[in-house]
């Protein structure tokens, strides 16, 4: 932990995202309002939601568990919602070109502009969409049974694509010209010591010219199933970061932390979950792991109050100076009495990426009608100053899932930081900075 890093400060409420106190605050915050994005259809619109992303002009939910548009025995074809993201109005829902059966299409997104990448892994195959119309642009498909498009990245030209079953499961990225669809560099990005069940390209982000790619399964100096994350340059495609334990003194992860599974960048920071993590007290309540580009030292965050099997860092996103991290299996008090696996989203102010003593918590809320078993925060996204938070297992009909937006949050600079806790512990798509998420 940096000696010259100041206190992280946090305050949580019980209902609503509330920016140094609710309504009106001394700091001229006020209390964001609360819009639900839903189903309309809840019976054939399982988990909206699993996966968002947003822009300022649009918010799209995959459900990839949604069955087909036609009455036939396939099971997990996947559809995405695409909403008005200023009125919340659904304006279309999409189906992959062609259905597959446990398709699992918008099992990942990327959203840049008007253009919109969906993943379906479970056909190894990517298509790019543009938003505002809901033209098909393209599909890009990949080696069979390698889980393509899997997790998604998106910034500029470049598409970066996870195929973490690739090769017996070591994994690999694909890096392409959205233009064209061509792949770029003429071979895949792979893990530098690849090893079966890997799962490197779990999770990707693209932010100018850094990839960061997750392989949560990776076996580290930390352990089994520890995780890694590493960082590599677009321009020769060469790597430039490993966080695989080397060097951290202090590191608090060891076996099945999974680090990796959200990745996302902010400039020289660099973000990598890792929701088993058990570093904070209780068994899986998670955290997330912040690492420099300057030096080898780094920050550990976690929930403010750790719970068993709360997967703090399951979702990660970042843009605008916002990272919203997810802690689906959070527990709530209603009415005295504790509400098990609400969920929660946690959403931090980073103001400089150069320093990172300007990293500070803001607060962090539940959806409209959070209950029980809801897994609120199952996956994030941020744009401007907007945070949007999904509930993946939201029972208002049959498990059809919702999206809350939280709109505005503010940032403050750290003269605006009072009394708490130091946590120990963009554009950009769950875990994809430069997409605009």
């Amino acid at each position: 932990m940096k000696s010259n890093l100041p206190s992280l400060f946090a305050s949580f409420f019980l209902c609503f995202l509330v920016l140094w106190g609710s309504g009106t605050s001394g700091h001229g915050q006020v209390t964001p309002s609360q819009m639900r994005l839903f189903s309309l259809n809840p019976a054939s619109e399982t988990s909206l939601g699993e996966v968002v992303a947003a822009s300022r002009t649009h918010v799209v939910a995959g459900n990839p568990k949604s069955g087909p548009p036609i009455p036939v025995a396939f099971g997990g074809v996947g559809s995405i919602s695409v909403f008005n993201a200023s009125t919340g109005q659904r304006i279309r829902q999409t189906f992959a070109p062609a259905i597959h059966n446990n398709g699992e299409f918008g099992a990942a997104l990327a959203l840049h502009g008007n253009l919109l990448a969906v993943g379906e892994p479970g056909a190894d195959a990517v298509h790019l969409y543009n938003v505002a119309t809901g033209a098909l642009l393209r599909s890009i498909t990949g080696t069979a049974g390698s889980r393509f498009g899997g997790a998604l990245a998106m910034h500029g030209n470049r598409l970066a694509v996870g195929a973490p079953e690739d090769n017996g499961g070591r994994g690999a990225v694909f890096v392409f010209d959205v233009r064209n669809g061509d792949q770029l560099n003429g071979a895949p990005i792979l893990h530098p010591a690849p090893v079966a069940d890997d799962h490197f390209g779990a999770a990707v982000a693209i932010s100018g010219d850094w990839l960061m790619v997750g392989a949560p399964k990776d076996n580290t100096i930390r352990g089994i199933d520890a995780g890694s994350a590493f960082v590599f340059e677009l321009d020769q495609f060469n790597r430039v970061f490993t966080f695989d334990g080397t060097g951290l003194a202090g590191d608090p992860l060891d076996d099945n932390d999974n680090l990796g599974a959200s990745v996302a960048i902010h400039g020289p920071v660099f973000f990598a979950g890792a929701p088993f993590d058990e570093s904070g007290g209780p068994a899986l309540s998670g955290s997330v792991m912040v690492f420099f580009a300057q030096d080898s030292e780094f920050v550990v965050l976690r929930s403010d109050t750790p719970i068993n099997q709360g997967f703090f860092g399951q979702s990660m996103a970042f843009a605008d100076g916002l990272l919203a991290v997810g802690e689906p299996g959070a527990e709530d008090i209603v009415d005295g009495s504790p509400v098990t696996r609400a969920g929660k989203t946690h959403v931090f102010s980073v103001m400089d990426s150069l320093n990172p003593n300007r990293v500070a918590i803001l607060e962090s809320r539940k959806g409209l009608e959070t209950q029980g078993g809801d897994e609120f925060g199952t996956s994030v996204a941020v744009c401007g100053n907007r945070v949007y938070a999904a509930s993946e297992l939201d029972n208002d009909g049959d498990f059809p899932g919702a999206v809350i937006r939280f709109d505005p949050i503010s940032r403050q600079p750290d003269s605006h930081r009072s009394d708490a806790v130091v946590l120990q512990r963009g554009d950009s798509v769950e875990g994809l900075p430069g997409a605009t998420f």
